[in-house]
């Protein structure tokens, strides 16, 4: 694209208004709406997570102010500044500390939620930032925010769609792996927590495995309610831990370390780097920070491939006639909380997580059961190391359209070559 095809306009004329979320502190109801600040931007999505409720009347004086509409795009402004949601759908909340794009419409609101994603705008965020304590950008620099755009607006829409693209493609691949993992723990579910088979042996049920498999389970319960001759034993009898073998790098190494191998911390990928430490499938136990979810399990990361791991989560593989699958499957259905120490950073240690009770069958048992949900896991892999190429094709793309540097017609290309 030539530089004539291009505008710029600052923010506050690229859009109907900029605005921030109310300054005061509402009361906390029982009943209301919610009120949500700039934490609650989290990857580009929503969490309601911590947020509370306020009355109807507090909402409708904040909402007078900055009220959130389909289409709006929300900026964090204080703490982690510069995390950014398109809101795709009617609210049902409202903002406090928080910049507020009112869009002129889907195309600009999806448009410029791209462009505040890009290299572009965060390095202008990041030259303004103010506060040292901690770190904020003001109203006014939001609103001067340079936002260069194509003239023809099939442009911004095609660029639009390229990325938004990529993103649905991404999405789509994690609610399919939520969906498949979902599968797995119900067979877990039922073969080693609810005792299934068993119990449907004791009613005299037909059976519903195969025939090498249904006779492998035991025909009664015992004094302790599980299946005769199974054993509850440590967690850490079926762990290998290479907890030894991480390395945390800090936010200044990494940024002269920039690469394609995923660094991963607590309970997520925090970084990319130029190497790795790690080559095979393991288990990710948050350790601490981060460490239980909101259902009560322990914070898991199935992963795979060329990785490096900070300190922050445990390092696993199955042991002894358990999978890393099943042990992965297992901890889905540990409530963590007796295991945490840490009043002001919740831990899980190496020695509360290995005490943690573990039915054992056996390796018969095991066998079959990782035969079973085999299938589900190898698609999970696919879909998540399908999802990373992606991830990296729109970022290598976001800037380069962004700026003009790239057409199109070759973003297009190299989408369809990844797909």
């Amino acid at each position: 694209m030539r530089a004539s095809h291009w505008s710029e306009k600052r923010a506050e004329d690229f859009c109907l208004s900029v605005r921030d979320g109310t300054h005061d502190s509402p009361k906390p109801t029982a009943y209301g709406k919610k009120l949500i600040t700039s934490k609650n931007i989290i990857g580009s999505h929503i969490s309601l997570e911590n947020s509370y409720r306020i009355s109807i009347e507090d909402a409708e004086k904040v909402d007078k102010r900055s009220l959130v509409e389909q289409w709006d795009v929300l900026i964090s402004m204080i703490g982690t500044v510069g995390e950014v949601c398109l809101i795709k759908e009617k609210p049902d909340f409202s903002i406090k500390n928080i910049g507020l794009f009112k869009s002129k419409g889907k195309e600009e609101g999806v448009y410029l939620y791209y462009y505040l994603k890009s290299q572009l705008a965060k390095n202008y965020i990041e030259n303004r930032l103010a506060g040292s304590t901690q770190k904020y950008i003001s109203l006014t620099e939001l609103r001067n925010i340079p936002i260069k755009y194509p003239k023809n607006r099939e442009e911004m829409c095609a660029i639009n769609y390229v990325l938004s693209y990529l993103d649905d493609k991404i999405d789509l691949n994690r609610r399919t792996n939520e969906t498949l993992e979902a599968m797995a723990r119900a067979l877990f579910r039922d073969w080693f927590v609810d005792f299934g088979p068993t119990r449907a042996k004791m009613a005299g049920e037909a059976p519903y495995l195969a025939p090498e498999v249904w006779e492998l389970f035991p025909d009664m319960l015992d004094d302790e309610g599980k299946p005769e001759g199974w054993e509850v034993r440590p967690t850490g009898d079926y762990i290998k831990n290479l907890d030894s073998r991480r390395v945390p790098l800090s936010s200044a190494q990494r940024r002269i370390r920039q690469g394609k191998y995923p660094y991963y911390g607590a309970a997520s990928i925090v970084d990319y780097i130029d190497d790795y430490i790690f080559n095979g499938t393991y288990l990710l136990v948050g350790e601490d920070g981060t460490v239980q979810t909101k259902s009560g399990n322990p914070v898991t990361q199935y992963v795979h491939g060329k990785i490096w791991v900070n300190n922050h989560a445990h390092v696993l593989q199955g042991d002894n006639g358990v999978s890393t699958e099943h042990l992965l499957l297992h901890f889905s259905y540990v409530l963590i909380e007796p295991y945490i120490t840490g009043a002001v950073q919740p831990k899980v240690s190496q020695k509360n997580m290995n005490s943690i009770p573990f039915i054992f069958s056996s390796e018969n048992i095991n066998s079959h059961f990782q035969k079973a949900v085999e299938s589900f896991f190898n698609k999970i892999l696919t879909n998540e190391a399908e999802a990373r190429n992606l991830a990296r094709l729109r970022d290598l793309l976001l800037p380069k359209l962004m700026s003009g540097e790239i057409s199109i017609r070759d973003a297009e290309k190299m989408v369809d070559n990844a797909a």
